[in-house]
């Protein structure tokens, strides 16, 4: 994946969204977390009934074999389709409350990168950003995801919810 080598509107480390999409979705949970404490709700996999056939009838969670004393090796080297399907979730904590969306948090937010990424994949955000003028364009960015009107086609004063988006600058 090539990294973005010149600037974005006056950002010169901007990264493809495609490096923070990876980082979102792989460090928080699809289904969200507990209001409560935080906790990320778990993803409940089993093999697909292809894999399982591969596998036969002693499947076990491979993660712990080189615990067990078994042969950390890989079952099914040559299988190709796909493995595993999830079939519900659960708590990782024991509050019962409510799930909310997982919060990404980038204390560098820059042109703001990592935050279109994160609300559109359901997540919620905090950036946080010394400079004005990173902060200006972060902002603009989130705007136009929010509001699905892209930046250049915006005008000043047209949408008035967005006095609902504001970040704070730090």
């Amino acid at each position: 994946m090539p990294i973005c080598s010149r600037g974005n509107k006056g950002h010169y480390a901007t990264f493809p969204r495609d490096i923070a999409k990876r980082c979102i979705l792989l460090g928080s949970s699809a289904k969200g977390c507990c209001s409560k404490c935080g906790a990320p709700r778990s993803r409940l996999v089993e093999p697909t009934p292809e894999y399982a056939v591969c596998l036969g009838k002693s499947w076990h969670d491979h993660k712990e074999d080189g615990r067990r004393g078994q042969r950390a090796g890989k079952p099914c080297r040559k299988f190709n389709g796909k493995k595993y399907q999830t079939t519900g979730w659960k708590d990782t904590c024991d509050c019962h409350a409510a799930t909310v969306p997982c919060r990404v948090l980038d204390p560098f937010s820059g042109s703001g990168t990592t935050g279109v990424v994160a609300l559109q994949n359901g997540r919620h955000y905090t950036g946080i950003e010394l400079k004005p003028e990173y902060h200006s364009l972060s902002l603009e960015a989130l705007k136009a995801t929010v509001t699905s009107v892209p930046v250049t086609e915006r005008q000043s004063g047209q949408l008035s919810l967005l006095d609902q988006l504001e970040m704070e600058i730090v």
